[in-house]
């Protein structure tokens, strides 16, 4: 006789913390590409979703405008801004594991180191 399969009892992360992580990951690399920016965005709905109405509402200039494609609301937003926006919806979102506390807490930790260049640069 074949057995059942026996239901795993745990806790997951959120596809979307992973995403985040991922995409985190990619613009902190040196040798990221657009594409694989644009992949981590494409395969994460809500990610993909949040960062079209970012683009569209063109925060730095106040003009809500049209975005077309994922490509082109990377290109709006900026890497260093989509960085940082990233970082603060990794900060944002329920944590429910242990994983991604620890994504969390090096994601903080990378915010606290970038801070503090900023403010060494202001005041040099």
């Amino acid at each position: 006789m074949s057995q059942l399969p026996s239901l795993i009892e745990g806790r997951t992360i959120e596809p979307t913390a992973i995403a985040n992580a991922r995409l985190f990951t990619r613009l902190d690399s040196p040798d990221a590409s657009l594409n694989e920016i644009e992949a981590v965005v494409r395969n994460d709905p809500s990610l993909a979703h949040r960062l079209l109405k970012v683009a569209a509402d063109g925060s730095s200039n106040g003009l809500a405008r049209r975005v077309r494609s994922l490509r082109e609301a990377i290109t709006l937003v900026g890497w260093r801004k989509l960085k940082d926006w990233v970082m603060l919806l990794s900060l944002s979102d329920p944590i429910d594991s242990f994983e991604a506390q620890f994504n969390s807490a090096l994601l903080r930790a990378k915010l606290c180191e970038s801070l503090t260049l900023l403010l060494l640069l202001q005041s040099a």
